[in-house]
């Protein structure tokens, strides 16, 4: 049987439901061009809610929001890095955010080795909290760090100081680190 004869017989078959398959034909047809026009909705929707200003604009007179200056603790200008990052890491997981951030303005400051700072920064994330959701953001500052070349990449470090000692917790932030630690045998410091 050639290609003809078949589509001859399947058209003879479909003839009695013929409006059918002109429908699922024009739906097919249309089902392309129908679902690039779904995001204009959204993005008409997204519009005319937050308007021209950015949306961290909105937050910004929420108490405990909006700028603050960032400045080194007084007299850090003559600490080791090593003294700096100690200080960092019980200010996180002392959960103390402003210094926290300001400690780490210190050490970014004094020119020192970035790897070390993102080590502690990396570690305090991990130990803090027991909601990984929480925990990943701190990190995902980190790695933006370590994967972008633009030349203002250090606030993402205090952004990840910031969240990491800043964020909500709830019960004992540092439970789930110490359950680790005491199961695996690890320094609890």
């Amino acid at each position: 049987m050639d290609d003809f004869a078949l589509y001859r017989r399947l058209a003879h078959q479909a003839a009695a439901s013929w409006q059918l398959v002109a429908v699922s034909f024009l739906v097919s047809l249309l089902a392309s061009p129908l679902a690039l026009l779904a995001p204009i909705p959204l993005k008409i929707a997204v519009d005319s809610v937050i308007g021209s200003r950015p949306a961290g604009s909105r937050t910004s007179s929420t108490p405990g929001n909006g700028r603050r200056a960032i400045a080194p603790p007084a007299g850090s200008d003559v600490w080791s890095s090593r003294q700096i990052l100690q200080k960092l890491e019980a200010a996180l997981l002392a959960l103390r955010a402003e210094e926290s951030v300001d400690l780490t303005a210190a050490y970014l400051k004094g020119g020192y080795d970035r790897g070390p700072l993102v080590q502690v920064l990396a570690t305090a994330a991990c130990k803090i909290g027991n909601d990984p959701h929480n925990q990943e953001l701190g990190l995902c500052t980190l790695e933006d760090y370590l994967h972008t070349r633009a030349h203002d990449r250090e606030r993402l470090l205090l952004a990840s100081a910031q969240h990491t000692a800043g964020h909500r917790k709830y019960g004992d932030p540092l439970e789930a680190y110490r359950r680790f630690a005491e199961a695996l045998g690890l320094d609890e410091r």
